[in-house]
C-alpha cells in the first residue's frame, strides 16, 4: 500500500471494493445475470484496434459470469443436479471444438482468439448459467422485464431522434447509431422482440398497470419498426401470426 500511495497507483485503492464484490457475486450471481439482459439493448461496440472490438457494457459483464461459472464447475455445484443432456448441448461442444481449431490455423491470430474467447463467455452467459437462473415462469418475466425496460428507453430515444428529422428516410438506417450499428440491427431486434410481448400480455390482467405498459410498449414497438423502413422487419412482424398457427397447428 506504501508502494502505492508513492507511485500513485490509485487503482490498489479499488481492490477490496472489488474482492468484496467479487465475493457478493459467487454468492449470488444472478443480479449480475439481470443486469447483463438490461445492458443488451443499448451495449456500445468499441473498437479496440485495428483487430479487435468489445461490446461494452455486456461482454465484461459475461466475463464475469464465465468466471462464476468457472468457479462453479470447478466447485461440483454445476454437476451436482442431474440435468439432462440435449442435443444442443452437443452441438455447442462441436462448435466450441471447431472454433478452436480454426484458431490454430487462423492467419489474424488475435482475432480469432477473442472470438473463441468472445464464444466461451457467450455461451456461459446465455446458455449454462441462464439455465441455472432460468427455472420458473417468474425467473422468465424477470427476464423479460430486464430486457423490455431499457429497450424501451432506447425505442423512446431513437424515435425522439428520428421523429425530430421528421422521420426521414433517409436518416432511418443511421439514426439508431452509436446504440445499434444501423437500422438493420435495430429493426431487427425490435421485431425479434414483438412474440414476447404478444405473449407477456397474457401474463397480467387486462386494464392492469403492467397490461396497460405492454400494450403501450408495443404500439411503440410498432411505430418504431415501421419508420425504421426496413422491411425485413415489416414481413417478419407480419408473418408472425402466420408462423404462430402453424406452430399450433403442428
Amino acid at each position: 500500500v506504501g508502494l502505492a500511495i508513492f507511485k500513485h497507483i490509485d487503482l490498489v485503492f479499488a481492490l477490496p471494493v472489488m474482492l468484496v464484490l467479487g465475493m457478493v457475486v459467487i454468492y449470488d450471481y444472478r443480479p449480475v445475470f439481470y443486469l447483463l439482459i438490461f445492458s443488451i439493448p443499448f451495449s456500445l461496440h468499441v473498437e479496440l484496434g485495428a483487430t479487435l472490438a468489445i461490446d461494452m457494457p455486456t461482454e465484461p459483464l459475461m466475463i464475469v459470469m464465465l468466471f462464476v461459472f468457472i468457479l462453479e464447475s470447478l466447485s461440483g455445484r454445476q454437476f451436482q443436479r442431474k440435468g439432462k443432456i440435449y442435443g444442443f448441448h452437443l452441438l455447442i461442444l462441436l462448435i466450441i471444438f471447431w472454433a478452436g481449431y480454426t484458431t490454430l490455423l487462423s492467419e489474424i491470430p488475435a482475432r480469432s482468439i477473442k472470438y473463441l474467447l468472445a464464444k466461451m463467455w457467450y455461451l456461459a452467459s446465455f446458455v449454462y448459467m441462464a439455465q441455472r437462473i432460468i427455472k420458473t415462469s417468474e425467473d422468465v418475466k424477470r427476464v423479460f422485464w430486464a430486457f423490455f425496460s431499457s429497450m424501451l428507453l432506447v425505442v423512446i430515444f431513437v424515435t425522439i431522434r428520428h421523429a425530430a428529422v421528421g422521420f426521414s428516410f433517409e436518416e432511418a438506417h443511421a439514426i439508431s447509431y452509436p446504440l445499434y450499428l444501423n437500422g438493420v440491427d435495430y429493426a431487427a431486434t425490435l421485431a425479434m422482440f414483438m412474440p414476447w410481448l404478444y405473449h407477456a400480455r397474457t401474463w397480467y390482467s387486462p386494464k392492469s398497470l403492467q397490461w396497460y405498459f405492454i400494450i403501450a410498449g408495443t404500439v411503440l414497438f410498432l411505430i418504431a419498426i415501421i419508420t425504421a423502413y426496413k422491411r425485413m422487419g415489416w414481413v417478419a412482424v407480419l408473418s408472425g401470426p402466420i408462423v404462430y398457427f402453424l406452430i399450433r397447428l403442428k
